[in-house]
């Protein structure tokens, strides 16, 4: 069984900017205050329930309990990412939602004018946030927005999409490029533009996720020689440019490998099916600790409570 969303935003991506992308421009989408907050304490599960939907269903994490849901102003696309203060970032057509935790309203929104909704990520130690539709900037494949405000940067050096992008503690960009057996693991270092590939010890030939899990880089992938399971994670340690993989991590019940997974202090979240999320322990894996029914799963993001 293979789900839906996987590789979407990039490969959409990929078509804009082959036909032209134009620069960043006003949106004519205004920012919303907030109002009837959702919770005031507590982590939140954010889950978009489907392709260019407009309802994000919330959840109490990882307790799975249900709040009024959140419906945005315009369609969203095919991901979604939080920051280590509560905010979740929407990525739509033309724009990037934010949502303070626990917001009913958008916060504010960023221009991402000619942009489909990219994979974006948030660093912790600036506010950055990045994201791998280009930021609406003509042969652009990665944009940053400095503090997640104003117009982007294109980090230049990168002319090739960047998938699954992730900061580090430090602010280091880490990312999959590349493809089938050439798929590899890349880095910008904090306020640099430059692109450095990480060697690793070991040869990962499929990457399916990676997300920075608060001391290494967690990649999602499968055993050598498998076909739809079993699901692993190979943790990497990072050292200058190169990359040591000191754990492979088992997960029961976890079975396909072709869906993204996001880490939230010590548990780590991926779908079970089309209607349900597993909870499992993190960085322990093994069996299941947890799960959370839903009508229906695109992609989802978990907000810490600020």
């Amino acid at each position: 069984m293979t789900y839906r969303y996987l590789r979407i935003p990039s490969a959409l991506c990929a078509l804009t900017l082959a036909i032209g992308c134009g620069q960043t421009q006003n949106s004519s989408i205004p920012p919303l205050l907030q109002t009837s907050p959702l919770a005031s304490s507590g982590s939140l599960l954010y889950v978009l329930g489907k392709l260019q939907g407009r309802k994000l269903s919330v959840y109490s994490f990882p307790g799975g309990a249900p709040h009024k849901h959140v419906l945005m102003p315009t369609d969203g696309w095919a991901y979604l990412c939080s920051d280590d203060r509560g905010n979740v970032y929407v990525p739509a057509y033309n724009v990037i939602f934010k949502y303070a935790h626990g917001g009913r309203r958008p916060a504010g929104y960023l221009n991402d004018k000619g942009g489909l909704g990219g994979q974006c990520a948030a660093d912790p130690k600036t506010g950055n946030l990045a994201i791998n539709d280009g930021g609406g900037i003509k042969g652009c494949f990665v944009a940053v927005y400095m503090h997640a405000k104003g117009k982007p940067t294109c980090l230049k050096q990168l002319d090739f999409i960047a998938e699954y992008p992730s900061y580090d503690n430090n602010g280091d960009l880490f990312f999959n490029y590349g493809s089938g057996s050439k798929n590899a693991l890349g880095e910008v270092p904090a306020g640099s533009s430059k692109f450095l590939k990480i060697t690793l010890n070991e040869k990962i030939s499929d990457y399916y996720d990676l997300q920075w899990d608060g001391q290494d880089i967690a990649i999602q992938t499968k055993l050598s020689g498998t076909e739809d399971q079993p699901v692993v994670i190979k943790r990497v340690h990072i050292s200058g440019t190169k990359g040591t993989v000191i754990k492979t991590i088992r997960f029961q019940g976890w079975t396909n490998q072709t869906e993204y997974f996001w880490i939230s202090s010590n548990f780590i979240v991926a779908p079970l099916s089309f209607t349900a999320l597993g909870i499992w322990n993190y960085p322990q894996g093994g069996k299941r600790v947890a799960s959370i029914t839903m009508p229906n799963i695109w992609a989802w993001t978990v907000s810490v409570s600020p």
